[in-house]
């Protein structure tokens, strides 16, 4: 029986960042969920051993061992299972599915199965058949694997699975790529393209409202974390102050939502793949770039200024928003969607990265524009 007690931490061998759960029990062994190959077991008990001794095992690796149940799931696209590849990296966030994993078929292909929850199912059949359009125009995405009669979901035992190709690509140096002139400019084109061609699509949705969400979730601090609030007073007025009156007049357009530069899968001088779709919908043009310049800014301290955002901001201006009016948008829609991350940080409790988020937010407001005008 597993005790109630749990410890976890973020695996940082690699650049998956598995959160792996530590979960000791009454007869001595430890359970070690959330790791997607042996490295996270080995990191896992590395971490915990001087604090909670006993026999490691991994949850997870009993299901990416499982032979017979992956050629049972791999055979509903009519591929035969050669070998299980767990080891392998699987780029993007471990939290968007429920299990996943690197298999081989006899053809030599390597492909990612994964299972997805029952709740999951209609947005990523919206997602599968976004990629596949995305796909055909030319866009560096990874279509799903449809199984044979047309469907992106194949069905095994009440389970949900998925399949695409596996896509290997180069690492993202975390501690350099915020100066990589060429990355910014391939992320800009991925924008300009990503717009252009669903620009004349019709997507049956409202328009995210970031405005709306600001205003909802400062409102929720003030009531639960009053300090907190009081601490944002500043951003608050800053955020309404600058958007209120002007944010109905920035166009809407579908966006990624989450186009991280760890939600690409780079190759050399180029991108490969843009993967991690979840967020995806109708948002104000300037989200994706805004959410970009705030992720890459979180980097190192100079990367507000590295080659990386330079030449990501100076293509942006030439291809998307070359007015001044949407120029100067560009820096409080910044600034606004950094509370998405400060909920996170909320909802994880972390105290430390709640303080970075209202400093980080007053850094862009004071610093944002010397990159703005730089790239005019």
């Amino acid at each position: 029986m597993i005790i109630a007690m749990k410890n976890s931490v973020i695996c940082t061998i690699c650049s998956n960042g598995c959160r792996l759960v530590v979960a000791p029990s009454t007869n001595g062994t430890v359970a070690v969920s959330g790791n997607r190959c042996n490295r996270g077991l080995s990191f896992a008990r590395e971490t915990f051993k001087t604090v909670i001794t006993g026999r490691y095992f991994s949850v997870e690796q009993d299901k990416s061992s499982d032979t017979k149940l992956l050629k049972q799931v791999l055979g509903c696209w009519d591929k035969v299972l050669e070998c299980l590849q767990p080891s392998l990296m699987i780029h993007g966030s471990p939290e968007r599915s429920d299990f996943r994993t690197v298999v081989c078929d006899t053809s030599g292909s390597r492909f990612i199965v994964e299972q997805i929850r029952c709740e999951q199912i209609t947005a990523r059949l919206k997602i599968a058949h976004l990629l596949q359009k995305f796909s055909r125009a030319g866009l560096p995405v990874t279509p799903y694997r449809p199984v044979p009669g047309g469907s992106f979901i194949a069905q095994w035992d009440n389970q949900h699975w998925m399949l695409t190709d596996w896509v290997s690509g180069k690492s993202l140096k975390r501690n350099s790529f915020w100066d990589d002139g060429w990355r910014g400019k391939a992320a800009a084109e991925f924008l300009t393209a990503l717009f252009n061609m669903t620009s004349g699509m019709e997507f049956n949705e409202k328009p995210f409202d970031l405005l709306d969400y600001a205003a909802q979730s400062l409102q929720k601090i003030k009531s639960s974390h009053k300090a907190l609030y009081g601490s944002m007073q500043k951003v608050e007025a800053y955020i309404f102050d600058t958007l209120g009156s002007n944010y109905c007049d920035i166009p809407v357009g579908f966006c990624h939502g989450d186009p991280h530069p760890l939600n690409m899968i780079w190759g050399e001088q180029k991108i490969l793949s843009v993967i991690d779709w979840e967020f995806c919908g109708v948002k104000p043009i300037l989200y994706d770039a805004a959410l970009i310049i705030g992720c890459v800014a979180t980097e190192h301290p100079k990367a507000l200024y590295g080659q990386f955002l330079s030449h990501f901001v100076g293509r942006m201006r030439k291809d998307l928003f070359d007015s001044n009016q949407l120029s100067s948008l560009i820096k409080p829609l910044t600034v606004a969607l950094r509370i998405a991350w400060l909920n996170e940080w909320l909802r994880r409790n972390d105290e430390e990265m709640v303080r970075f988020e209202v400093g980080y937010m007053e850094y862009l407001m004071e610093h944002l524009d010397t990159i703005i005008e730089l790239t005019r």
